[in-house]
């Protein structure tokens, strides 16, 4: 076996490959006419005699005969009419037979098919093999559960699928090399930055497939990208060039020898349930640390680049660059010993962005590696948590596992799923880091389940300092510290409020801010694709998204991705998937006040356009939660300055885009809403309703728009028949629903309306009414003593009963410390921001 069937045989035990097919697979099945499938040339003669009738000693075939299968596609198209085209060729590639080497496709458990092919040799061969097919053959994603199906993407058409069109023609191809909001030629786009994909059956003179090489090739760093192997048995030497240029590798194999060794490996393979679920997790960016410790260790003579700005890695914790906070090590402890038995939880970092959350999140994780716990990170783009379960229930040998997330809070709701699923006899610790916003706003979630919240302070301790000092003085990086003694040192590094500005500090001198912003003027004084990308990555970080992910940059910047990342290398950093973000907070300030709103409003939009295709209204898909972050109205008007307006008439111009997603109806309600356009919101409202009937979400929305209008309103009679309408709706998502999260948004959302309803109109409640209240308000705080939405709604309560001299409806012991801490705490939440 050479070096080119090695790495082939690699891929396929170890990659969970994608096969994408071309022309050439299709050759060797029959039409069903009994008629071999034709090739490009073939069909092109076909069209010219059978479709256009013209003779073959006919001056205009011997004209025709000299183009491209496109252009006399698009000759027909003009001569006949499209529709003459498209069923001309339907008759000639539906109820196709595929040869018995075609059958052979289904035998491997292939990751997705891509195919350019118009014709149904796939779809029946697995009918024949009787494996379920899920066919991705709309420009939309397909509503059918994909579970347990191999899904296949029909490029450029499908027969039994008319309805989307065929690409034959010139036209077509270059239509669908601009149809990013195609969710098939999409997910290509996304595909080619991460997975292995094998190429069977192209010749490559598409210029749409070679405009996706080029998104490979300009993707980022080649460690962050799956391998590329191309099955032809005679190739041309411009096809040899462009594998060479692609780092790829090339097997000149015909399709029968390139089936008989996937079978052979396949027959080879380890078989187990174990194998088979790993390679699954892997799929879904699951890593083992055990798996990685090969690839960590030895550990000889390393420097890492940790003090500058960089992502942690495992080297940095295994070679201790990071700094040991003892009192996030004694949470970790104290919430070991909390857990009853094998009982299972989770442990929640929250903080500023570059605050070291993702640093301590795997120094946890090697901690508990060394206790016994097997430890896994996750880094993908969809949390398949029930994958991970089955991993456990597999491994029942053993018995702690650990699972790490950074920036997780968009997963709590899965997180707690996956905890809930967890047998007695074994245990699950996640433990995640997220940024404060989304924290506060999700972790209703994770109430209800086993759990502890420590909030990142941004300060060094005394304590922590002497840790810092020892570390840096045992790696050689004091800097500028190294003159002064070990007091002065720890007096000077506990007087820093983070710890990457003192980094910065003793690296490069007190000024350091002022040159690092003087290196970045120049892109930000012209207008290029290079301040477009960083004016990206500073929206992004203004609205707590933590990276831009690689697949984005090559959907807004094509071939220009790679020199565009080379101008801005100095001011950016990479997450070991390839995925960016800016390398310091100090270049935020600088890059967000130089760009103009409209320009603001233009990225988000192009950023939106290309990831529609890929939302799913599910919680653990990213795109979902990129989309949620850019068009929340409240965040984009405090965090980015816009407008209601700008708001409004962007979400407008979206709406052919992103109405498959639920959330944005409610976004688009919203804004409705604050323009007191409360029919209209209502309307945008029920629309999201339609797509999500079960959503807690939207009932409270619709409920809540109820109780604003009401509060809108200056007849009173009128008012009180709204209100109760959306009272009803509220009180009964509290009374009805079981989840934690359900009954703490509602009954924010019920109470802080109730009281601003009966101030309006100097209603007098009753004591039963008030005691009603103050007993919803009360179950909150009991349940979650620390919520600051709660502890600004009993201020709030307070204030209220104050002003109509009714304090004393509160039964309240002096014995109940934590209602007592709630209600005459202080919050500085604003409430409307986290309802909205």
């Amino acid at each position: 076996m050479n070096k080119k069937e090695i790495e082939l045989k690699r891929v396929l035990e170890i990659e969970d490959p994608i096969l994408f097919l071309g022309a050439g697979f299709s050759l060797g099945g029959k039409t069903n006419q009994n008629h071999p499938i034709p090739n490009g040339s073939q069909l092109k003669e076909i069209l010219i005699t059978q479709l256009l009738k013209y003779p073959i000693d006919s001056e205009n075939y011997n004209d025709l005969i000299k183009f491209s299968l496109s252009d006399v596609s698009d000759f027909c198209e003009s001569e006949k009419s499209k529709a003459h085209l498209e069923d001309f060729l339907i008759e000639i590639f539906k109820n196709t037979e595929p040869s018995e080497h075609q059958k052979l496709i289904t035998k491997f458990p292939w990751k997705k098919i891509y195919t350019t092919n118009i014709d149904d040799i796939i779809e029946t061969s697995y009918q024949i093999s009787k494996k379920s097919l899920l066919v991705q053959n709309f420009k939309r994603k397909s509503t059918l559960d994909n579970k347990g199906k191999t899904e296949l993407y029909k490029l450029h058409g499908c027969v039994n699928n008319p309805s989307e069109g065929f690409t034959f023609s010139s036209r077509s191809y270059l239509d669908s090399m601009i149809l990013n909001k195609d969710y098939r030629f999409n997910s290509l786009s996304l595909d080619m930055h991460s997975e292995s994909i094998i190429f069977l059956g192209h010749d490559f003179n598409e210029i749409n497939i070679d405009f996706y090489l080029k998104l490979y090739e300009n993707s980022g760093y080649q460690s962050s990208k799956g391998s590329l192997i191309f099955i032809n048995p005679s190739p041309s030497i411009i096809l040899k060039s462009k594998i060479k240029k692609l780092g790829a590798t090339l097997i000149e194999w015909k399709t029968e020898e390139f089936f008989d060794f996937v079978l052979r490996v396949q027959e080879n393979k380890d078989s187990s349930q174990t194998i088979k679920q790993k390679r699954t997790l892997s799929r879904f960016r699951f890593k083992n640390l055990n798996d990685l410790k090969s690839q960590i260790f030895p550990i000889e003579n390393y420097e890492s680049e940790l003090y500058f700005g960089y992502e942690p890695t495992w080297k940095d914790i295994f070679d201790e660059w990071d700094f040991e906070n003892s009192e996030i090590n004694n949470s970790l402890k104290h919430f070991d010993n909390a857990l009853k038995d094998l009982q299972s939880g989770l442990i929640a970092l929250y903080g500023k962005g570059l605050s070291g959350k993702s640093s301590y999140l795997l120094r946890l994780g090697q901690k508990l590696d060394m206790e016994g716990f097997e430890v896994w990170s996750y880094e993908g783009k969809y949390f398949n948590y029930f994958e991970f379960f089955k991993w456990i229930k597999l491994n029942k040998e053993q018995k702690y596992f650990c699972l790490l997330i950074d920036d997780a809070a968009h997963m709590y709701k899965d997180i707690t799923r996956l905890i809930n699923l967890i047998p007695n006899d074994q245990r699950l610790i996640v433990i995640t880091t997220s940024r404060i916003p989304l924290h506060i706003r999700l972790r209703y979630s994770i109430i209800d389940f086993p759990h502890i919240e420590k909030f990142l302070e941004p300060n060094i301790s005394k304590e922590f300092a002497t840790e810092i000092e020892r570390t840096l003085d045992q790696k050689g990086y004091l800097g500028s510290l190294k003159s002064k003694n070990q007091a002065e040192r720890i007096k000077y590094i506990s007087e820093n409020n983070d710890v990457l500005s003192l980094l910065y500090e003793i690296t490069y001198g007190k000024e350091f801010r002022n040159r690092l912003n003087k290196e970045l003027k120049p892109l930000l004084l012209q207008s290029s694709s290079e301040h477009d990308l960083l004016s990206l990555l500073a929206i992004f970080e203004k609205l707590d998204i933590p990276t831009v992910p690689k697949e984005l940059i090559s959907l807004q910047y094509g071939g220009d991705s790679k020199k565009v990342l080379g101008e801005i290398e100095n001011f950016i950093k990479y997450t070991s998937n390839g995925d960016i973000s800016l390398r310091s907070g100090f270049y935020l300030k600088s890059i967000f006040e130089s760009i103009p709103k409209d320009k603001i409003i233009e990225i988000l939009k192009a950023i939106l356009k290309s990831i529609s295709p890929q939302l799913d209204n599910r919680p653990g898909n990213l795109w979902n939660h990129i989309e949620a972050s850019c068009i929340k109205q409240k965040v984009l008007r405090k965090k980015l300055k816009l407008s209601s307006t700008q708001i409004r008439n962007m979400l407008y111009d979206l709406k052919e885009d992103l109405g498959i997603s639920f959330n944005y109806w409610i976004q688009l309600g919203i804004t409705e809403q604050n323009s007191k356009s409360f029919d209209k919101a209502l309307n945008h409202f029920r629309q999201a309703e339609a797509i999500a009937p079960s959503s807690y979400m939207i009932q409270n929305a619709i409920g809540r728009n109820f109780l604003k209008q009401a509060n809108n309103m200056d007849n009173k009679s009128l008012a009180l028949a709204t209100f109760e309408e959306g009272e009803e709706i509220l009180l009964t998502l509290i009374n009805n629903r079981e989840e934690y999260q359900v009954k703490a948004f509602s009954t924010h959302t019920y109470l802080y309306e109730k009281i601003n309803f009966l101030k309006k109109f100097k209603i007098k409640p009753t004591n039963r009414e008030l005691k009603e209240l103050f007993k919803l308000l009360k179950q909150l705080i009991d349940k979650d003593p620390d919520d600051a939405m709660s502890k600004e709604l009993s201020n709030k309560f307070l204030r209220y009963l104050k002003s109509i001299k009714k304090e004393n409806i509160m039964k309240i012991g002096y014995h109940d410390l934590k209602m007592l801490k709630s209600m005459f705490s202080d919050s500085e939440i604003d409430f409307e921001d986290v309802l909205e």
